[in-house]
């Protein structure tokens, strides 16, 4: 979620966020903290953010998050354990500070997923996504085994080459090793060019059969 936020005037004074409760939030977990903060405004809305001694002392992430504090008793905000171990976080606790914004311009996205959207308080697992890998597997000389009928070839061409070059050309020669011909019989047809022959508007002949030379 990302939200646009306009302050007017003076910045107020920041009010103190702390845990309402104690809480353990596993490794490799995304967990909803439930906090209070010491305000008695009616109508105010208020960014929360972590504080430096928060950051410091717990090896978590915690999101900005935009609440009216005086909507219920307590308020909400995610925290984020990329680290194996859990984390525990005692009641009273001070987490973060809560700034009031007078203006709030646009929110982009809603909060939740729809799948999400009753999820306010279980703590959720996350994964990551393992980058695909392919495997490329070499000939023991360092190059990939070039076909028979493109082996002189090979030999002519990377003459003064170095390493690297010598194995991009055979992996070429590798992968477009059906486009040459294999020998003198080796012959096919294409059509990746053709042309047509201009007779005027000669009408076609018919010659007699002759042996060839």
């Amino acid at each position: 979620m990302e939200i646009q936020i306009f302050q007017v005037g003076k910045i107020g004074k920041a009010r103190r966020v702390v845990v309402a409760e104690n809480m353990t939030v596993p490794g490799h977990a995304e967990a909803v903290v439930r906090f209070e903060a010491d305000d008695d405004d009616t109508e105010a809305d208020y960014a929360v953010e972590p504080t430096q001694l928060f950051k410091k002392r717990y090896p978590l992430q915690m999101a900005t998050t935009l609440v009216n504090l005086n909507e219920a008793p307590t308020c909400k905000v995610r925290v984020l354990n990329p680290y194996p171990t859990e984390i525990n976080l005692r009641q009273d606790a001070e987490i973060g500070i809560a700034e009031r914004m007078e203006k709030i311009v646009s929110v982009l996205t809603k909060a939740e997923h729809q799948a999400e959207s009753g999820n306010l308080v279980a703590v959720r697992r996350i994964t990551t996504r393992s980058a695909e890998v392919k495997e490329v597997y070499d000939e023991p000389n360092g190059r990939k085994q070039v076909p028979a009928h493109l082996e002189s070839l090979m030999r002519k061409s990377s003459e003064g080459n170095s390493d690297v070059e010598t194995k991009a050309l055979a992996s070429l020669l590798t992968k477009h090793g059906d486009t040459f011909s294999k020998d003198e019989w080796d012959l096919r047809l294409t059509h990746l060019a053709e042309h047509s022959i201009n007779t005027e508007g000669a009408a076609p002949i018919k010659q007699r059969p002759r042996p060839v030379p």
